[in-house]
């Protein structure tokens, strides 16, 4: 994951106040996403744990919003911000782990 903890509290600290209420989940998350070599599957085991754990006190969905931009621009990609809130949302509805990784795999393009 090109982006570690303190950076996504940074994230959360825009919208919020960074207060974390769930960090293990995101620990391991984190430490799980590191055995992958599918940039796409790290980003969604840890914005699942984002949204479905509710690592934060407040501004989850925010957050992963933002950590999905950031990780598809970093990588190179494009993904449309309707297809990022739809992303998001389906997620906190049907969280499956594959789900959210197809989600995010259709959503990405060149």
């Amino acid at each position: 994951m090109i982006l570690n903890k303190k950076d996504i509290i940074g994230i959360n600290q825009k919208y919020s106040n960074g207060c974390m209420i769930n960090e293990g989940t995101l620990d391991f998350a984190l430490s799980q996403s590191k055995s992958s070599t599918d940039w796409i599957k790290e980003l969604a085991m840890v914005i699942r744990s984002i949204i479905l754990d509710h690592v934060f006190e407040d501004g989850n969905k925010r957050t992963a919003s933002i950590i999905i931009a950031h990780v598809v621009e970093y990588k190179g990609y494009k993904i449309k911000s309707n297809d990022i809130a739809r992303v998001v949302l389906r997620t906190t509805s049907k969280g499956n782990l594959r789900r959210t990784y197809e989600r995010l795999q259709n959503a990405i393009y060149r």
